[in-house]
Parts: C-alpha cells; structure tokens; sequence
C-alpha cells in the first residue's frame, strides 16, 4: 500500500504542475489537442488510474473486480510507459530537438521531467515485478495491437500523439516502431517476473483477464 500511496501522490503531483501556469504549459496548449496530444500525458493519465485501483485493491483485497481491472491496465500501461521512458531518454540522448524546438524559451524542471518520463515507469514496473501476477500471453496480443490500431488511425487522422515538432516521416517511423517496442517490453516485463518470482505466479486475476476479452 505504501508504494502505491507513493506513487500516486507523485503522479498527481506531475499532473497538477503539467497544468500549473509556466512556459511548458503555454507551449503545450498551443498544439494540436493541447496536452492531450502529447504521449506522454496520456501515460501519465493511464498509469494515475491504474495505481489508483491498485491502491483500492490494497484497501479492499476482498473485491474480485479491483485485482481484474488492475492486471486488464497492466498488460497495456507497463510496456507503453516502459516505451515512453525509452523512447523520450533515448531521444534526448540522441536530439533533444526531436522533443523540444531549438527556439523554445523554455525548459522542463528536473523534477517535473522526471515526474513524467521516469518515475511513472518505475512505479509501475516494481508494482508489476514485486507485487503483481504475471501477464496473461492470451491477453497480449488483442490488447497491444488494439492500442498499436489506435495510434495508427490517429495517425491518419492527423492528430499527433507524439511531439509535434515531429515530421510527418519521423511520426511515420514512430509508429511502425511502437508494436515491436511494446511487444519487446511486454516479453522483457514476463521475462524478468518468471526470473524474480517463477512462472508459477500467474495468479487467478490473471486468468481473469481472458473473460474480459
């Protein structure tokens, strides 16, 4: 209970200084869809909910439908904010004009930076690792590709769901990348459960998921 206690209380502290009047702010509103457009904001919007039921399911360990809920959010948030993390750290390592226009009169504090690229991955991968069953392999596959579907046809909409100092080439290949990285994380998440936990920690919550389906 003490980690997701934690962990929510950092993440809506991100939420509230993502919104709070600053330079970051101002820019963010001005693009398409405004924050919403942003990947890394609708992470941060998945993974608040889904440690907010964890956090419910501590408090009410009685109730079948927290513990399903839950592991339904894990299969789709662990690998996408494993993604996330990857992806922006990598990035910036690489061009931090990929994410930032080299004009912009701002900069993201540390700590708010790592409020949303670090710490909501780390939270949710040491829930998932230490406390959680392991995902279900006949839940991945819709799952994740129904997310991948999601992002494409968003896509081809126009919307740009990664930064939009991207161009349309850089969010193309984006894009095709997104359902092998998910997929690889997904597979490196089970795999280093199966080596910390064993095999044998698929609890019935797991299972559960497959009826959701």
């Amino acid at each position: 209970m003490l980690l997701h206690a934690v962990a929510l209380s950092s993440l809506l502290w991100s939420f509230k200084n993502l919104f709070a009047p600053s330079a970051v702010t101002t820019f963010m509103e001005t693009q398409f869809a405004g924050h919403w457009g942003f990947l890394t904001v609708l992470g941060l919007a998945v993974s608040t909910i889904t440690v907010a039921v964890s956090l419910l399911k501590d408090a009410f360990p009685s109730v079948q439908a927290f513990d399903t809920i839950k592991t339904a959010l894990q299969i789709m948030i662990v690998p996408a904010e494993g993604m996330v993390s990857v992806l922006y750290w990598g990035m910036s390592a690489y061009d931090p004009t990929l994410l930032v226009p080299p004009d912009a009169d701002f900069q993201i504090p540390l700590a708010l930076d790592l409020g949303l690229h670090a710490l909501p991955a780390l939270f949710l991968w040491i829930d998932f690792l230490a406390f959680s069953p392991r995902m279900s392999k006949d839940a991945n596959p819709l799952l994740i590709c129904a997310c991948t579907s999601k992002f494409l046809h968003l896509l081809l909409r126009g919307r740009h769901i990664v930064d939009p100092e991207l161009s349309q080439m850089q969010r193309s290949a984006f894009y095709l990348a997104v359902l092998p990285v998910l997929l690889g994380l997904y597979h490196t998440a089970n795999g280093i459960h199966d080596l910390v936990r064993g095999r044998s920690t698929a609890a019935p919550e797991a299972e559960a998921v497959k009826k959701i389906e």
